[in-house]
């Protein structure tokens, strides 16, 4: 498999994760919204709760829902953006050094470091890019392919 090819996976991976997730979120605020109405119509409860708090339960998860919706719509969007550019196998290359990673954490002990997404610079812009690639040895320069609105990328060359 070529280095274009894992780029593409990775993104239909994430597109179609993101597409079925949206598709049950709406399903999932439907029913909410029927419950909800029936709830706040008269006495019906929840789980044997007084009408109140079911109406608080509700509506709670409701709001909920629909933050989490927001935010999954979001980030479907920036796939979305990057559709035509997968299609046409047309990626953004650059050569960057690697300066650093968005956070770094403990793993499973002290001596275990997890590490997050890898910050890069491009030298000819001093434009700092995080994108989503495997591990990378900091002060080193990449040559990558990437997609410019969802951050992926793939490595093309250890320099």
């Amino acid at each position: 498999m070529s280095i274009e090819d894992n780029l593409i996976s990775a993104f239909y991976i994430g597109f179609f994760m993101y597409l079925v997730f949206s598709v049950l979120l709406i399903l999932i605020l439907f029913i909410l919204a029927f419950f909800m109405a029936k709830i706040m119509r008269g006495n019906t409860t929840i789980g044997g709760n007084n009408a109140f708090n079911s109406k608080i339960i509700i509506a709670f998860l409701f709001v909920s829902i629909c933050l989490l919706s927001i935010f999954n719509f979001y980030k479907f969007s920036t796939y979305c953006k990057d559709l035509k550019n997968v299609q046409q196998r047309s990626f953004e290359t650059i050569t960057a050094i690697a300066v650093g990673y968005s956070s770094v954490g403990e793993g499973n002990g002290p001596n275990d470091l997890s590490y997050g997404t890898p910050i890069f610079e491009v030298p000819e812009t001093g434009e700092k890019i995080k994108l989503s690639v495997g591990p990378v040895e900091l002060n080193e320069t990449y040559t990558l392919i990437y997609l410019k609105h969802c951050k992926l990328a793939e490595i093309i060359k250890h320099n």
